[in-house]
C-alpha cells in the first residue's frame, strides 16, 4: 500500500500514535514521552500513561517475536468520538494464550471494588510463577480503564497466535454505554 494511502487511513481512523517494533526500556520511555506530549491537557493522561506502561512491559517480556533483548509488538493510540482507545499486540504461544484467556476472563468479571481488592492481595503476595512482574498488570489496566477490557487472539500464518489487548478511556463529558 502506498504511504499516502496508509497515512490517510490512519488519519481517518483517529490514530494519534502508532509504533511497531521492539519494546526495549529505552523505547518504552521514549514512547511514554511522546504520549505525554500527545495527551497534554487530557484529564485522564496519567491513567492512559499507566496503562501504556503495563501494556508495553507485557510486550517487552512476553512477546515470542524478539530482537536481541526485547519483545516485538505493536501499539496504537486512537481518538474516537467518545473515547481514547489504546491497543497493544504481540505474538504469543498457544500455552500463553490459555493463561491469558483465563486471567482476562477472570478480570473482566470483577467489579471496580473487587479489582482493587485483587490488586491489593496480589501486591502483598509472592510473584506468580512464570511472571516477570508482580502479576498486577491486568488488574491495573482494568482498574484504570473506563470500560471493560477487550482482547482478541488471532491465528498467525506460522501457527502461533497474535494477542491484542484494548483499553478505553472516556473523553470528558462522554458516558459509558458499551462504546
Amino acid at each position: 500500500m502506498q504511504l499516502s494511502k496508509q497515512y490517510n487511513v490512519l488519519k481517518r481512523t483517529g490514530v494519534a500514535l502508532l509504533y511497531k517494533g521492539p519494546f526495549s526500556e529505552t523505547t518504552i520511555s521514549s514512547l511514554n514521552d511522546l504520549l505525554k506530549e500527545k495527551l497534554e491537557g487530557e484529564k485522564k493522561k496519567n491513567r492512559i500513561l499507566t496503562v501504556f506502561v503495563e501494556m508495553a512491559q507485557n510486550v517487552a517480556h512476553y512477546s515470542i517475536e524478539r530482537d536481541e533483548k526485547s519483545g516485538i509488538g505493536i501499539l496504537v493510540l486512537r481518538r474516537k468520538a467518545h473515547n481514547w482507545e489504546l491497543n497493544c499486540g504481540n505474538a504469543i504461544t498457544h500455552e500463553q494464550a490459555a493463561f491469558l484467556k483465563s486471567k482476562l476472563e477472570e478480570t473482566k468479571k470483577l467489579s471496580q471494588e473487587e479489582l482493587k481488592q485483587k490488586y491489593n492481595e496480589q501486591i502483598r503476595s509472592d510473584r506468580p510463577e512464570q511472571s516477570k512482574g508482580a502479576g498486577l498488570g491486568f488488574f491495573e489496566i482494568a482498574r484504570k480503564s473506563d470500560m471493560p477490557l477487550v482482547y482478541q487472539l488471532e491465528e498467525a500464518d506460522n501457527g502461533d497466535l497474535f494477542f491484542r489487548l484494548t483499553a478505553r478511556f472516556l473523553l470528558e463529558g462522554a458516558y459509558s454505554s458499551g462504546l
